[in-house]
């Protein structure tokens, strides 16, 4: 997976924070600056818009130029999920004018985790719950910015045979070999499990309810699951929600085993 050159310069960001009393921070005051508005000298003003349009315009992306989150609702092309990178703009309070924008990094069940600015009053990635999010939206021309590895010439690429396949695929058999096979322990408060994969978790990938008229009959489904569904399931899980393929080889191996047992966000803490 590539990483936006957008998304690698807010990440270079990260911790950078209003300045204590009545000073004011150099660098939150150069967000201000370089999003278009020179006259704001002071970091206590919101600056969540600022942040991301000072990192669009430094990557040579053109922001909304206003210093309203929810003024990235009308920018770009709209996603209909989130993806490293995406921009997502959140609801703030009763205000319907009022909102927080931030760069999306990743989701574990209803929450999602944006790195953003003016968040505790800095630069840090936060977990917001999902209901907030008004919209996802990525840069229209940013087919440029993103990097994608070359491929020799004459050689037709093969995606299910790419260095992140495999590297996704030897992560997924170090995680399974841990996880063992189907169990239904009467102390796990997952239930029904098979291959690390529970119950609830197998039918919301299904896109049904267990009940007790369909119970037994997932349970089934459950326990002759695919191996080619398993690794579906820890691919939008684990892997791509947790920006595994983002990492070092060593460090996604390790990052993609923390989420699997901690959750997507535990992990990235």
């Amino acid at each position: 997976m590539d990483q936006p050159a957008w998304l690698a310069h807010a990440w270079a960001e990260f911790g950078v924070s209003e300045a204590r009393g009545s000073a004011d921070d150099a660098t939150v005051i150069a967000y201000f600056r370089d999003a278009g508005h020179p006259a704001i000298v002071h970091d206590e003003t919101p600056w969540c818009a600022a942040f991301i349009g000072a990192i669009l315009k430094r990557n040579g992306l053109a922001p909304t130029g206003s210093l309203m989150a929810r003024s990235y609702l009308k920018w770009g092309d709209a996603l209909d999920i989130g993806r490293p990178g995406a921009i997502v703009v959140l609801t703030r309070g009763d205000d319907p004018n009022a909102g927080h924008v931030g760069f999306f990094v990743a989701a574990a069940g209803s929450r999602i985790f944006l790195l953003g600015g003016n968040q505790s009053d800095r630069v840090t990635v936060e977990a917001f719950d999902a209901g907030r999010v008004l919209g996802y939206r990525w840069p229209a021309q940013a087919v440029a910015a993103v990097t994608t590895p070359p491929v020799a010439p004459e050689v037709e690429a093969d995606p299910e045979h790419s260095p992140e396949q495999e590297l996704f695929a030897r992560a997924l058999a170090h995680v399974l070999e841990m996880e063992g096979g189907y169990s239904n322990d009467p102390y796990d408060p997952g239930g029904p499990t098979n291959k690390g994969i529970t119950l609830a978790d197998f039918a919301k990938w299904r896109g049904v309810t267990v009940e007790a008229t369909s119970r037994t009959r997932l349970i089934g489904e459950l326990q002759r699951i695919p191996d080619d569904t398993v690794a579906d399931i820890y691919r939008a899980r684990y892997w791509q929600a947790a920006s595994c393929a983002l990492l070092p080889n060593a460090v996604a191996v390790m990052h993609f085993d923390a989420a699997v047992n901690h959750g997507v966000g535990g992990a990235a803490r």
